[in-house]
This record gives C-alpha cells, structure tokens and sequence, in this order.
C-alpha cells in the first residue's frame, strides 16, 4: 500500500493506494496523416490585403550612438551591386525556439496559421525580393525539413545545458542539406553567457553559420559575425503584439508603479517588497506578490525506531503546505521502520517535493495574464527586479504599454560583462547603445525617491514620456527587423 497525497486550492490529503492506480482520462493521440505525410510540404498562399506597418517617426531622435537607419547604410556600402534586388530568394525560417514567435509576428509582422492544434504552425511573408517562409512546433523536424533548402533563417533555444544538446542536434544536422548556401542564426544564449560551444559551428571557424544573432551581453558579439537580439516579450506565455496605436497615453493611469510575480528568498525581489511595504508604498502601486514555497524534509540515518527519527520542515508561505508536511509525518511515524516504511517514507516524500517543485500554486492562466497586462496598461513604471540575468520579458512588456521600465542597473554572475568590443557597458548593452527611455537604479532603496519625483510630475509630462518610449520601442523594433533582413541579404550575396 502507497500512499498519495493530493492537495486542491481549499484542502490537502493522504489517500491510500492500492495496486496500480487508473487514470480516469486518456491522453488523446494526434492521428498522422499517413506515413507520407510531411507537414513541410504545406503550399503558402500571400498574405491579402496586408497593410504595411509604418512607424511614425518622433520628432527628437531618442537614439544617439547608432543609427536605426541600418538598410539603407547596408545598400550604400553595396556600391558594386553584387546583390540584384530584381532577383528573388526564398529564405526558410524554422523556428524551434520561443523567440521565434517574437522574431516572426513581433519584429517581422508577420502571420500564423495553425495546423493539427499546433503542432506546426506556418506563416508567409514577401519582403522586397526575399520570400520568407516561417515555420515552427513540434512538428518541424529534422527529417521533415526540404531537402532543396538554400537559405535558412534558423531559430534555437542554448540557454540551458539540455537545449544546447537539442541545438547542437539541429546544427549537426546542417551539412545533410546538399544545396545549403547561407544559414543564420538567431539563439536564446545562455544567462550566464556560456556561450562557446557555438564558435565551431560558425563560417569563421569553418562551420555553416555565416552570421549569429544572440540574446544577452555575450562576450562573443563583435557586430561582424556575432549580433545581439532581444530577449523580447514572452510569446510562450500568451503576451500579445500591441497595437501601439490603440493605446491610452493620454488619461491618468491610476498606479504610479507595478510589480506582479514570485518572490523567492533572499532575493531582489525579496528585497524590492519590504521597501515597497516599509515605505507604505502599497497604495500608490500595483503589487500582487506570490511566495515561492518551499519544504525540506531530512531523514535521520540511523538504527534509532521510527518515532526517534527527525523530519525537518521549513515553511516558507502556504499554510496548505504545513498542513500537508504535518498529516505526512503524522502518517509516517505511525508505520515501522524499515521495509516497506522506507518505500512509503520515499513515496512520500518525492510527491511532496514534486508539488514543491510545481510551485504548488497553479500556473499562470488567462486572468493572471489579463490581470498582468492590466497592471501595465494602468501604471506609468514597471519595477524589474533582477533575476538570473539582468535583462528579462518585463522590460519589452512593459515598453508595449508605455509604461516606462525600472530596471537595477547591476551585472549578475557568469560573463556578461566581458566583452570590451562594443561601446555601451553591460548590463543590457544592446539598450543602452540605442539610448533607450529606462529608468535605471543601483538598489531598491532609491525607489522612494524616485516614487516621490513620480508624483510631482505633471500628467502632460507623462504623456510626453509615455509616447515617447511607446514610439522608441517601436523603432527599435523596425531597427531590428531592418538590420536582420540586411544581414539576411548580405549572407545571400555571399554565395
């Protein structure tokens, strides 16, 4: 007998198990077309009645150390006319990272269609002479890729070490495409900026990928064969492409600053909520903290008898979690010990770790979502708390709204900080190089201050501030599709 504990939002419970357990639903199995079936092969149709998106530009340039001007320097150093704009290329961009998302629908505006509930999902676009075919899920892989392939746009996730073994997958992969002639690559990196393992891979060392796009200070960017990407808003969790020009900047907002998310021990986050509480700042913003929970259960090794061994437990928030550590040793020190006591011991043991691990709180739904972009809607500052690197999905969500970012302005761990081949410093080169409208502190205990200066500034300053961020981040965006395209073009002409 095992036994199992189950927790809900309103109570915890041990039940009993005995024998193997049935699952009351079934995993329904997507059916295959067939064994010839190959989601690649799908035909795109153009996009109708597609309205170009057009940036208004501000009248005062926010940027000063570069131009966002980065198409129109790339055909004005092309003087020998290697690549012939009459001439159409077809680019295939396979997607098998979230960023993908942002990079098609955000900074390309292009757009998706699902097929078989999202196993693959595919969208086409025609930009001056380049076809771009975007194609992404769980049904793009290797085998199914077309075999006639020349020029790729491919999009990988390296943050972590099992992601670098799925993009080295990919990347090994490469050479089985007989007609390859210029691969990009656009990839998550790694927050501590570990980034190494890519070098072989590239042209300069004498692998495929002509040209890099990374996210994060990477060491690695030289503007030559390694460029930064943003790390973008977070598509994997349903964020959506604003519409600019359906904002509210003109009316109050009634929250001077926000923060929604975990908090989790001795951390920044930690830190920002007791300034924020011990300075009564709890009415002027929108603070919806959750506690990250946490249990630590440590058996005892020895011959003593059950009721002598010490379980230990640390309750960081949920009282539901005390309630579910008590009743589990309750039930523990009730059996024998050894045998089959130690079996439960573990079984119980392992599923209350597991719900730990889950967060005990559910995940993030569509009212927590809606709640989130509300907060962003109705506040003119966003507090950012750093977290495993500097730059993080709030910053972008944030500027969406015109909700200007408050950001620390401090390195985290790994080495980030140390290229010395760009101009601006880290953290966050790439938004600092283009100038952009944030707010930067060196600790939390400067946020009063700042929060006291928020509130003697006039509403026709913060409309001013609020368009102006709005159409920086809009531009910035344009840069980044423009510099892409141009590089994409650049890796063509080099064939």
């Amino acid at each position: 007998m095992f036994w199992l504990l189950f927790a809900t939002n309103d109570t915890v419970n041990l039940v009993p198990i005995n024998g193997v357990m049935n699952l009351s639903k079934c995993i329904e199995i997507l059916k295959d077309d067939g064994e010839d079936w190959n989601p690649w092969g799908e035909e795109f149709e153009r996009e109708q009645n597609f309205k170009s998106f057009i940036v208004q530009k501000p009248s005062v340039k926010w940027w000063a150390n570069q131009s966002l001007d980065f198409g129109k320097q790339f055909y004005k150093s092309k003087a020998d006319g290697v690549f012939q704009p009459q001439e159409s290329y077809n680019v295939e961009i396979w997607g098998k990272a979230a960023i993908g998302l942002y990079l098609w629908e955000h900074i390309l505006n292009g757009k998706l269609e699902s097929k078989m509930d999202g196993v693959w999902s595919y969208g086409f676009k025609k930009v001056d002479n380049l076809k771009l075919k975007f194609r992404t899920g769980p049904g793009v892989i290797t085998t199914k890729a077309p075999s006639d392939v020349r020029y790729l746009l491919l999009i990988l996730n390296g943050r972590s070490e099992d992601k670098v073994t799925f993009a080295k997958m990919w990347l090994d992969f490469l050479p089985q495409f007989r007609n390859l002639q210029s691969v990009t690559l656009v990839i998550l990196g790694n927050e501590q900026c570990h980034n190494d393992w890519l070098i072989p891979y590239t042209s300069k060392a004498g692998g495929l990928i002509n040209t890099t796009f990374i996210v994060y200070d990477s060491p690695l960017i030289d503007n030559k064969y390694f460029f930064q990407w943003p790390l973008g808003v977070a598509t994997y969790r349903g964020f959506p492409k604003v519409d600019s020009k359906k904002l509210d900047l003109e009316n109050a907002r009634p929250y001077i600053c926000n923060f929604l998310g975990s908090i989790y021990a001795h951390s920044s986050r930690e830190k920002l909520l007791h300034v924020i509480q011990n300075n009564n700042l709890t009415q002027l913003c929108f603070i919806k903290a959750r506690y990250e929970t946490g249990i630590h259960l440590k058996r005892q090794h020895d011959d003593t008898p059950m009721s002598n061994v010490s379980i230990h437990y640390i309750i960081l928030d949920s009282p539901l979690f005390a309630t579910a550590s008590r009743e589990a040793i309750e039930m523990i020190t009730k059996l024998t010990y050894g045998g089959a006591a130690d079996v439960v011991i573990l079984f119980v043991w392992t599923v209350v770790l597991q719900i730990f691990a889950s967060g005990w709180q559910p995940k993030e739904t569509k009212s927590s979502l809606a709640i989130y972009i509300q907060s962003l809607r109705l506040s003119d500052l966003t507090l950012n708390p750093v977290g495993m690197n500097t730059e993080c999905y709030r910053i972008y969500e944030a500027m969406s709204f015109g909700s200007v970012p408050v950001v620390e302005n401090v390195m985290t761990p790994g080495k980030c900080g140390d290229s010395s081949s760009v101009v601006a410093p880290s953290p966050l080169r790439l938004l600092k190089s283009f100038n952009a409208p944030i707010i930067y502190i060196n600790d939390w205990s400067e946020l009063p201050g700042l929060i006291a200066k928020e509130l003697k500034m006039s509403l026709a300053d913060k409309i001013r501030r609020r368009i102006r961020i709005v159409q920086w981040y809009e531009n910035f965006k344009l840069h980044l599709r423009e510099q892409l395209l141009s590089v994409l073009k650049e890796n063509i002409s080099r064939r």
